[in-house]
């Protein structure tokens, strides 16, 4: 599934536009429904976020996800996603590394799911939907 260019799998997953594009649908569909309940806009911002994430990591929860591919995939920025996935770490829903060092190649941070993770991630894809 990996390529030898670009070690992440998430970008193997942005051409055929899973999960992201399916899972904002589904998310954009329930946004009506949220804001009657009276959510703040922000508090619906932030967990449709959260579950694009969860569900492009609950995608290949096997492989290694870099930021920037998981910020391609997910339409979310770059800021937001760091500080997200840090929490993620810090809950011990994710493990990560670092690539390995290549002459003219910059190493860079990956994610993966743990078991703990898989469970507690759907639970935002699910959390999305509401």
């Amino acid at each position: 599934m990996l390529n030898d260019r670009n070690p992440f799998a998430c970008t193997q997953i942005h051409g055929r536009g899973v999960p992201g594009r399916a899972v904002s649908a589904v998310i954009e569909e329930h946004a009506n429904e949220q804001e009657r309940t009276g959510m703040r806009r922000a508090e619906i911002r932030q967990r449709r976020r959260a579950a694009r994430v969860a569900a492009a990591m609950l995608a290949v929860p096997e492989q290694r996800c870099g930021l920037v591919e998981l910020g391609r995939v997910t339409g979310v920025r770059t800021r937001r996603l760091s500080a997200l996935l840090t929490d993620w770490l810090d809950l011990h829903w994710l493990e990560d590394g670092w690539t390995e060092s290549q002459i003219g190649v910059k190493p860079r941070r990956w994610y993966r799911v743990t078991d703990t993770g898989v469970a507690r991630l759907a639970e935002h894809v699910a959390a999305g939907l509401r």
